[in-house]
């Protein structure tokens, strides 16, 4: 699962939470997030203009069997700081078993901005 906490209109923490669930090993993630409002429907956030492309990084953030990982994330250079409104953040969680053998889900964290 994932929660959303501390949230401003600049960042929030991200915690990822695993538990049970059938044939996990570790779960992994890199820095990719995105944030999308909710008026009627989820609809992505757009970024703010870029000089350069956005280059996320694949490093593994991993999330062992029955426990939990948190991040900070600071959103303010991609999307500028974000009105009042209901939101979303989403990552992609691969569920890594052993080279070639894993699964992929987008999970979802809802926020408030106030």
């Amino acid at each position: 699962t994932l929660k959303a906490e501390n949230v401003t209109p600049k960042g929030l923490t991200v915690i990822c939470e695993q538990s049970g669930g059938e044939n996990v090993a570790e779960l992994d993630t890199g820095s990719y997030y995105f944030i999308q409002r909710y008026d009627e429907e989820w609809t992505n956030v757009e970024y703010l203009p870029q000089e350069y492309d956005i280059g996320w990084t694949s490093e593994a953030g991993i999330i062992t069997k029955d426990s939990s990982v948190s991040w900070d994330i600071d959103w303010e250079w991609l999307y500028g700081k974000l009105p009042a409104g209901k939101y979303r953040i989403g990552k992609e969680i691969m569920n890594f078993r052993e080279t070639g053998d894993y699964d992929k889900e987008t999970v979802y964290a809802e926020f408030i901005i106030e």
